[in-house]
């Protein structure tokens, strides 16, 4: 994993993970604020404003001497571009889901996210699971069913948009391992691309799909109208927000590159804990037994599914599990490229739990 680092006595692992935690936490209840508490009625500009703001504090970092700007090609353009058409659908209908759906009942519905994703990987892959994380896959989706079943303030639309996230997020992490590897080998006479270049391509070509999207949606006629824009309560909500987005890409990344992927999936399913009940208690969502339960259900299977993919692992392939090469992302591996996907072979499950770790075909 490289050098590691202290900070006030702790391992650079716990701190960079406690980042994490508390980044992807406050994302979530923020936008839950801002669109919910506020009324807001135009989510896709406040991921614009969102998207913006982040690219300024890269900038602000770049001035400050933090990193060095990314090398800027048609090549590396193109490569990055089909992640953000996914990154973009992704976050709009994260925002979507949000306006109709509790906090708690979107930390148990992501799960379904990994269920996805193992699907990819058999799929594009050919990877084989153990009978326990299958097990653990099918009661995510259980769970799932019994949350839109006992949610008290269930809504369809809501929900639908909540099935449309898990799909981009789970094209999103598949896709995203081959465009990590490509720009590595790509720029790797450059030194690799770092955090905050990932960052910058991200956002730099998000906002032109994100802006397209406020104007067809009629969001652009409608957003000087928003009540909530004149509440200093949203105001700060909204800026904390994009100060959220950019610390969130910045700390997971740090985290990915001193940690292993099981660690990662551990802390990320353990996070969903704080996360569902502070939900509860903020927003006031109406709760039953049932609804309770089912939110546990989704919780506990979040944690057995990481216990079990540590335990179990790949069958018909050997694996490699460190936790990344150092601070940047310039060690990334090539592989054997579906035709279509042009991303590495390789368990996208283990992307899903964060990590850069390459599953080598023997």
């Amino acid at each position: 994993m490289g050098a590691s680092h202290r900070y006030l006595g702790m391992s650079e692992e716990l701190v960079s993970g406690l980042c994490f935690c508390a980044t992807s936490a406050s994302m979530t209840l923020l936008n839950k604020a801002a669109l919910s508490a506020f009324h807001f009625t135009a989510p896709t500009s406040l991921l614009c404003f969102q998207c913006t703001l982040t690219l300024l504090l890269v900038g602000a970092a770049y001035l400050l001497g933090f990193g060095r700007p990314p090398a800027l090609s048609l090549r590396l353009l193109r490569l990055w571009l089909p992640v953000n058409v996914l990154f973009v659908g992704m976050v709009w209908s994260s925002f979507y889901a949000l306006r109709g759906i509790g906090v708690a009942m979107v930390t148990v519905l992501k799960n379904l996210t990994n269920f996805l994703v193992i699907f990819g990987d058999l799929y594009f892959f050919g990877k084989r699971y153990s009978t326990g994380v299958w097990v653990t896959l099918f009661l995510m989706l259980a769970s799932a069913l019994a949350a839109a079943a006992t949610d008290l303030a269930f809504d369809g639309p809501s929900y639908a948009w909540q099935m449309a996230n898990n799909v981009f997020t789970a094209a999103y992490s598949l896709w995203l391992r081959g465009v990590i590897s490509q720009m590595s080998i790509i720029t790797h006479k450059q030194g690799g691309t770092d955090e905050l270049g990932m960052v910058v391509y991200n956002n730099l070509l998000s906002i032109p799909m994100i802006l397209a999207l406020v104007f067809a949606t009629g969001e652009a006629g409608r957003l000087w109208k928003e009540p909530a824009l004149l509440h200093p309560s949203f105001q700060a909500a909204a800026v904390a927000s994009a100060l959220l987005s950019f610390l969130i890409s910045i700390a997971s990344m740090w985290f990915l590159s001193c940690t292993t992927a099981t660690m990662f999936s551990l802390v990320g399913s353990l996070n969903k804990i704080p996360l569902a009940v502070l939900g509860m208690m903020l927003f006031k969502a109406p709760t039953s037994t049932n609804n309770v339960i089912s939110v546990l259900i989704g919780l506990a299977a979040g944690v057995v599914f990481a216990h079990a993919k540590a335990t179990s692992g790949v069958q018909g392939g050997s694996s490699s599990s460190s936790g990344g090469g150092g601070r940047g992302l310039s060690k990334g591996r090539s592989g054997d490229l579906p035709r279509f996907l042009s991303i590495p072979s390789g368990s996208a499950v283990d992307l899903v739990a964060g990590s850069e770790q390459q599953q080598q075909q023997r």
